[in-house]
């Protein structure tokens, strides 16, 4: 079983022509993604970089089951090569949905304290109006 999954491995290194780091890379961001797409939840999800950890961590084992020790440079190195992006993607991902949230709250709180309707169509469908009292239409 594991000389056919390393075969397999080799095979993928050897159609891609690029180098094993390379690979790492391209595959760790192919997971994440392909995650992203399938899972429920939300952009920079910590869901899809676990199904990614849980594929690299499966790969690193196979890795040592079939030579039959750790080789800790090249499992540390594959480790980093396929986590790197997609936990920066994760993490700008979190940044920027703070910032969002940070920034509509300081507009909500604007809002509330000039009592100034958010959307012209919400006043609309209350029914009212949103020309002040007393003023007509020219």
């Amino acid at each position: 079983m594991f000389a056919a999954y390393h075969g397999m491995i080799e095979e993928v290194l050897a159609v891609s022509g690029m180098p094993d780091k390379l690979v790492h890379v391209h595959v760790g961001l192919a997971i994440y993604v392909i995650a992203q797409l399938i899972l429920p939840t939300r952009r920079a999800s910590f869901q899809a970089l676990g199904v990614l950890l849980a594929a690299e961590l499966f790969n690193e084992v196979m890795d040592r089951l079939y030579s039959g020790s750790w080789n800790w440079p090249d499992t540390w190195t594959d480790f980093i090569a396929t986590m790197f992006w997609p936990v920066v993607l994760v993490l700008v991902g979190r940044h920027r949905r703070k910032r969002w949230n940070r920034v509509m709250q300081d507009r909500a709180g604007i809002e509330s304290l000039l009592a100034l309707p958010s959307n012209h169509h919400d006043i609309e469908a209350e029914g009212r109006s949103a020309r002040p009292a007393g003023r007509a239409l020219a």
